[in-house]
């Protein structure tokens, strides 16, 4: 039987940084804010650390899946904003 694999839900990346070498991602999942229920309020929960060999290969591959999404219409382009 082969090894599970243990899964986590995050609503996104909060911070991306280069550290001791290594990239440090840290995740986040969404909160209640009681002082506006409109804007929740982002609560780190996990963070990956890998190679910088492995972020790229990582970074590639999510600019395939996205370019995926996006000619399958569930992603739609945003134009950044203008300073």
């Amino acid at each position: 039987m082969a090894d599970k694999i243990t899964e986590k839900y995050v609503d996104g990346a909060e911070n991306i940084h280069f550290l001791g070498g290594m990239v440090r991602v840290d995740f986040a999942s969404l909160q209640p804010n009681q002082d506006d229920p409109e804007k929740p309020t982002p609560e780190l929960t996990e963070r990956l650390i890998m190679t910088p060999e492995g972020f790229l290969k990582t970074y590639s591959m999510i600019q395939k899946l996205a370019e995926h999404l996006l000619k399958q219409g569930v992603l739609k382009r945003v134009e950044a904003p203008k300073n």
